[in-house]
């Protein structure tokens, strides 16, 4: 099983402080892990991906397990 993320910090909001913005998408991102299952991946279905979004709505990257 992997956990994978990817987040493109080429975005306004990641200006001038991109670490805030960082640390605000990966809090997001513990928070919707806290209603999710392992159990399918473990019996082998990939978890569909979750989409990651900045400040201002823009999709900026997504994490997956699989």
């Amino acid at each position: 099983m992997k956990f994978q993320i990817e987040i493109n910090m080429d975005h306004a909001a990641f200006d001038p402080h991109s670490e805030i913005e960082l640390r605000r998408i990966l809090i997001n991102i513990t928070k919707q892990m806290e209603h999710i299952s392992f159990a399918d991946v473990v019996e082998g279905k990939t978890l569909k991906s979750n989409i990651c979004r900045d400040l201002n709505g823009n999709i900026v990257g997504e994490w997956k397990v699989f």
